[in-house]
C-alpha cells in the first residue's frame, strides 16, 4: 500500500512539473501496486476461510438441524 501512495504522489509531482506522460505512467504503476496489494489480501482471506471450512468438514460438524 505504501508503494501505491508513493507512486501516486510522484505522479502528482510530475503533473506539477508538466511531464504528463511521466505522470500517466507513474499513476498507472501506483494503481497497479494498489490492485496487486488488494488481490493478495483477498487471496489470504479466501485461504483463511477455506482452512476453516476444511477443519469443520474433517470434524464432521454440520450446521443442519
Amino acid at each position: 500500500m505504501v508503494v501505491a501512495v508513493i507512486f501516486l504522489c510522484a505522479a502528482g509531482v510530475c503533473l506539477l512539473v508538466g511531464a504528463t506522460d511521466a505522470a500517466f505512467v507513474t499513476a498507472t504503476l501506483g494503481v497497479l501496486a494498489w490492485f496487486l496489494n488488494l488481490r493478495s489480501r483477498l487471496k489470504k482471506s479466501i485461504r483463511t476461510d477455506d482452512d476453516h471450512l476444511t477443519e469443520d468438514d474433517v470434524s464432521g460438524e454440520t450446521d443442519e438441524n
